[in-house]
This record gives C-alpha cells, structure tokens and sequence, in this order.
C-alpha cells in the first residue's frame, strides 16, 4: 500500500511516496519516491496565479489546504467555475501540465501549464 509521507529536516519539508509490504510477516518500506518541497509547487503555483490574474476574468484565489477534494467541494459551494490543481506531477514531468477540473460537469482534464491562459480564456470567452 502506498501512503504520502511528509519529513521535515533543518526547517525543511520534503514529501515522499512510500509503499510498503509485509515481508516475512513484518512491514517493510519497499519502495519510496521523492516528490520534492511544497516550496516548488507553490513557486510554480504562484505564477500561474499571477498568469491567470493577468486575464482580468476576477479574483484568482490560491488554496493551500493540502486536500483537494475538499477544496474542490468548497470551491463548489461559492461557485467557483474553474479549479486549476498544481501537484507534484507538475513538477516533474515534461511538459509542465496541471488539472482543471469544471464546476458544472466534474470533468478533470490534464492540460499543460502553457496552454492554460488559452483554456481559460476560452472557457469565459475572453477575446
């Protein structure tokens, strides 16, 4: 089974993806991947925030609760049309891609980073 696993040395906070199995009867950490600092992804965060800002579509609001499906339901409650997620997978693969996720339909799409402006614009028909 693979658990999150947070660790903090000299002040900072690094994640890992644990799996662990019972081996021989005892449990056993048998593979583990680095993601890498919250401070990358909300590096990364912040300038699509500001991107995004810069569409002039309104209040862009950045959620550092940690949990997203209940950022998610929150963000349904006050009618927020669009949530963009940045993760960890942001940060590591190539493209740089993130998830939007509509309001309306729950449909989640992993678009890259770059083309995202565009969605948006398109999305609330911005000319």
């Amino acid at each position: 089974m693979a658990h999150l696993h947070k660790k903090t040395k000299n002040g900072n906070t690094y994640y890992y993806v644990r799996e662990i199995a019972r081996v021989n009867g005892k449990p056993k950490v048998v593979n583990q991947v680095y993601l890498g600092t919250a401070e990358k992804i909300m590096a990364v965060a912040e300038k699509i925030r500001a991107s995004l800002h810069g569409l002039g579509i309104g209040r862009i609001l950045l959620e550092t609760s940690g949990n997203v499906g209940k950022a998610y339901r929150k963000n349904d409650e006050i009618g927020t049309p669009l949530c963009v997620t940045v993760d960890f997978e942001t940060i590591e693969k190539e493209p740089m891609t993130v998830t939007v996720r509509d309001r309306d339909s729950m449909a989640q799409i992993r678009i890259p980073a770059a083309e995202l402006n565009f969605y948006v614009s398109n999305f609330f028909k911005i000319e």
